[in-house]
């Protein structure tokens, strides 16, 4: 598949310099255009240094304001005060260390167990597997 025209002139533009979030936007922009759907997926923005934060959920909320495309944005994050307030006016699902603690627990069980069933994990004490699963399961923190 060739590049569109209106993407790799853009492109042209910004390679010589170091691009900044306006002119990424700006691409992501004339790409998103392309689709009648965009779905964005970001995994730990709250991770971000507070300024780059800012420029990246103010993109959200340009992006998101498009009108066309629709555009989706999937994060997960810590909750920070500037997240919060970003997506305030946006569908939000928020999942807290309670509600997900159930699916912690089970999978680092599954997983420790699956090691130990296939030899990938050998513990010379068996007790020694319960307190490996309990200080994952807590050092996890919700995360």
């Amino acid at each position: 598949m060739d590049i569109p025209i209106d993407i790799e002139n853009r492109m042209e533009e910004i390679v010589d310099r170091h691009p900044d979030c306006e002119d990424m936007l700006g691409l992501l922009v004339i790409m998103a255009k392309k689709f009648s759907t965009l779905y964005i997926v970001i995994d730990g923005i709250d991770e971000c240094d507070p300024e780059q934060r800012a420029e990246v959920l103010t993109a959200f909320t340009e992006l998101l304001n498009l009108g066309q495309p629709v555009v989706k944005i999937f994060t997960s994050s810590r909750m920070t005060e500037d997240i919060q307030h970003a997506c305030e006016n946006y569908g939000l699902i928020r999942f807290t260390e309670q509600t997900i603690a159930p699916d912690i627990s089970r999978v680092v069980r599954e997983t420790v167990r699956s090691k130990l069933n296939s030899g990938h994990l050998k513990l010379r004490n068996s007790d020694l597997a319960e307190l490996i699963i309990s200080k994952l399961i807590d050092g996890a923190g919700g995360m």
